[in-house]
């Protein structure tokens, strides 16, 4: 159980950073996320406006503007920087981007959700279950009936099924082990790998090369994740129905053996010395430096660091590939992970500028800014057909080879089972659960707590089994 002080200081340094949302400072981190560069910026009181070159007090003040709400981290790239002012130069108005601690994003997003003070627009990646979606407008534009079908039904309402209340901008994402060629060449290692008895082969002739065989960015919650994220769904699928009893809270993960043994599989990497040391302060950032210049074999990852490795180490990028990520431990359990839309953009029913923000997404969603925002984050475009081309990149070519070998299914969340996505609404702090293997707990203890906390949610959600 988490300690009443503690607990006490994470929900005041939520509230301190909601309240600067409200009063309209918006937090400017550029693409960085550590915890320092977001603080000295928000003491800075920075804004960011998109809107073009000629943002001057005169101009802005002539023209109008809107606010979007978005995650300093994975979600609050260049990309999406980029891509929002290229739509405000596009529509003639101002973009303030209320920037947020990727940590604190969603607890602040749903306090502002509950006060009435959403901005205008809002930029996540989280599942709607998870967000005030309540609070979230209908949506409407051509995009509407070109949206695949793997993606659409997670930008409806979950209380009718019917109504568009979110609108996709990232890709159907690929997540898995992104590898630096040339340390597995010098290792000797070959791919794909197929169990984790393997994998395990391979991290040891890596740590024999004098190479990291597994980088673990664990001082963020999201990245180590991955490990788990990418590799679950077969493992549920092999039992018919086991997704639904999940689901009914007739059986509990912590009492399937093959779950057991992939998240012990995740806590072995720690305790058989395959990954670095500083796990636990190492970010993102420091895993895409290690993967890109070789000082680790292994690094999971979602498909969207392919542009920034391009951005970041254009001279390296070529040297780092994507592939699957092996915790399972029997071979006929492998396969590509292909997710939904992994960015979506929202508006605020209660915006002031509403008519004006619905107006933002349908040119967020044009051509033009499409195109300048897959430059900058490749990936498979969530839509059923386009008349023009968006950038896709190599990792996404390389899973799609393997996909033709293998079975292709979404994250445990996102998989569909039976057609239904009978496992969204339970997450149940995943990620802090996967993170906690890499700070001290048990695989065991892990897997109770994930079990646990989804539990507590599906009970105050009353629904049923709970």
């Amino acid at each position: 159980m988490m300690k009443k002080g503690l607990k006490n200081k994470i929900l005041a340094a939520a509230f301190s950073v909601m309240l600067a949302g409200m009063t309209g400072c918006s937090v400017d981190t550029g693409t960085a996320s550590s915890a320092g560069e977001t603080k000295a910026a928000e003491e800075a009181g920075g804004t960011e406006t998109a809107g073009g070159t000629e943002n001057t007090e005169e101009t802005q003040g002539s023209k109008e503007t809107l606010t979007v709400m978005i995650g300093s981290g994975d979600g609050g790239g260049e990309a999406a920087k980029t891509a929002f002012n290229k739509a405000a130069d596009i529509m003639g108005i101002n973009v303030e981007l209320s920037i947020f601690p990727d940590d604190q994003f969603l607890n602040v997003l749903n306090t502002k959700g509950a006060t009435g003070n959403l901005d205008d627009l809002i930029f996540v990646s989280y599942s709607l279950p998870d967000l005030p979606y309540n609070e979230l407008a209908e949506l409407d534009g051509d995009w509407v009936d070109n949206v695949t079908d793997v993606s659409k039904q997670f930008l409806l309402n979950p209380d009718d099924r019917q109504t568009v209340i979110m609108a996709p901008m990232g890709a159907e994402s690929n997540m898995g082990l992104a590898y630096n060629k040339e340390v597995l060449e010098n290792a000797g290692v070959e791919l794909p790998i197929l169990d984790y008895a393997s994998f395990m082969e391979a991290c040891e002739k890596i740590k024999a090369t004098g190479v990291t065989p597994v980088y673990v960015s664990a001082k963020e919650t999201w990245t180590p994740q991955i490990l788990l994220l990418s590799s679950m769904t077969s493992t549920i699928m092999k039992e018919d129905g086991l997704a639904q009893k999940l689901a009914a809270n007739q059986v509990k993960p912590q009492d399937i053996q093959r779950l057991q043994d992939m998240w012990a599989n995740v806590a072995a990497l720690k305790e058989m010395g395959y990954i670095n040391e500083d796990h636990m302060s190492a970010t993102h950032d420091m895993g895409k430096k290690a993967i890109a210049e070789g000082s680790a074999g292994f690094y999971a990852v979602t498909d969207a660091a392919y542009g920034e490795i391009q951005s970041e180490y254009p001279d390296l990028v070529e040297g780092v590939g994507l592939t699957i990520t092996p915790m399972w431990n029997d071979a006929e359990l492998a396969f590509v992970m292909t997710n939904r839309t992994s960015r979506t953009l929202a508006v605020s029913r209660k915006s002031k500028n509403l008519e004006l923000a619905r107006e933002f997404v349908n040119t967020c969603l044009s051509e033009e800014v499409l195109t300048v925002y897959y430059e900058l984050s490749p990936g498979a475009a969530p839509f059923k057909s386009l008349d023009y081309e968006l950038t896709t990149s190599p990792w996404n070519a390389q899973m799609q080879e393997l996909a033709k070998e293998m079975p292709s299914y979404g994250d445990w969340a996102n998989a569909l089972f039976d057609g239904e996505a009978v496992l969204n609404p339970f997450w149940g702090d995943f990620d802090l659960n996967v993170q906690s293997m890499f700070s001290g707990k048990t695989s065991q203890e892990a897997i109770e707590g994930w079990y646990k906390k989804y539990a507590d949610d599906a009970k105050a959600k009353r629904l049923e089994g709970f």
